[in-house]
């Protein structure tokens, strides 16, 4: 393997497992029991690391490998870790009398850079800075729009998107099937023709239209696949020197610093993790792209490679692996 075909991420995440304990007689040992400290445990999660490439599609640890960032979601322990990483080297720098400048943390002298997995959950959404509101009543009259028609525009939205209570809130896909040009575009067209009736959608859906479209674009921008993109979806394509990926991020960054979500409990706006995870993971894409691109002189970049669904397509292996368990105990996990 050449230095390129070495750079890699880690991935790592925790799955859930039922508690159980049971005896490995060939082995010799009790599966289902750890040991955190000095006393013994009984399992109830499992961490997972995996090491996935991002020049060259592979998924296996080997040696001298060139670790460039890690990729986790919001979870507590997760967050710790990084933060953990991020204070040590903190130390570092100020045991030599020096400023910290890095994005990211030290690991034998290599920088590594934290990205977080994002998810949007949405149903209120503010702009602020814009005095902009984009709300979630406007997605629902235009999916109940367009189920009225035999000959559907957004065919693929269906009540597990819209309904508040039956929307799987784990899957990406159908985040971004709602969040998507197709939908944006529909609603920003009805909006700006004008509404006879109450029962349409008006001028105020115009920002929503606005975010979902901005959303879909931000998708694209961290889920490109190929070297280049349609001519009318750039953001698709890879990461280049003169892509408009660092612009459109910038941007992004500027934008998503005006957000607040609306509590109905609370009946005010508030400030969620996601939005300050995402910015951060933003502000890392442009900080890898100088270093890919110049250091080891990659040609593109796919941002596709920077996720956690081969982690995600694991866990979705064990928990079908012979027969369908949802919660798998330490030996179904380990065999």
């Amino acid at each position: 393997m050449n230095e390129k075909q070495k750079c890699c991420i880690i991935i790592f995440d925790e799955m859930s497992l039922s508690c159980q304990i049971q005896y490995n007689k060939k082995e010799d040992y009790v599966e289902g029991v750890g040991k955190n400290g000095s006393s013994p445990e009984i399992v109830d999660h499992t961490n997972v690391f995996m090491v996935q490439g991002i020049y060259s599609r592979w998924k296996q640890p080997e040696i001298g490998l060139n670790v460039i960032a890690t990729v986790c979601d919001q979870g507590g322990s997760n967050q710790a870790a990084i933060n953990s990483l991020l204070k040590d080297t903190d130390e570092i720098f100020k045991r030599k009398g020096k400023e910290n400048k890095l994005f990211g943390f030290l690991v034998n002298d290599q920088e590594i850079v934290a990205l977080k997995e994002f998810t949007f959950y949405i149903e209120r959404l503010a702009v602020g800075l814009a005095c902009r509101i984009a709300k979630w009543d406007h997605i629902k009259c235009l999916y109940y729009l367009d189920s009225e028609e035999d000959e559907r525009i957004c065919p693929k939205l269906t009540d597990r998107h819209i309904l508040k209570e039956r929307i799987n809130k784990m899957k990406v896909s159908t985040c971004m099937q709602v969040f998507s040009y197709q939908v944006g575009s529909l609603m920003k067209g009805i909006a700006m023709w004008g509404a006879p009736d109450k029962t349409m959608l008006d001028e105020t859906a115009l920002d929503t239209a606005e975010l979902i479209l901005f959303l879909d674009k931000l998708f694209d921008s961290l889920n490109a696949n190929s070297k280049t993109g349609p001519t009318t979806k750039l953001l698709k394509g890879g990461v280049t020197e003169n892509s408009p990926h660092e612009s459109f991020w910038r941007m992004a960054i500027e934008t998503i610093q005006t957000m607040k979500f609306y509590s109905v409990q609370k009946q005010s706006l508030v400030t969620v993790p996601s939005l300050k995870n995402l910015i951060h993971t933003l502000k890392g894409f442009i900080y890898l792209k100088h270093v890919l691109l110049n250091k080891y002189n990659f040609k593109f970049i796919l941002t596709r490679f920077f996720n956690q669904d081969p982690l995600e397509n694991f866990f979705s292996y064990i928990r079908s692996h012979g027969v369908r368990n949802v919660s798998p105990g330490p030996t179904h996990f380990i065999r």
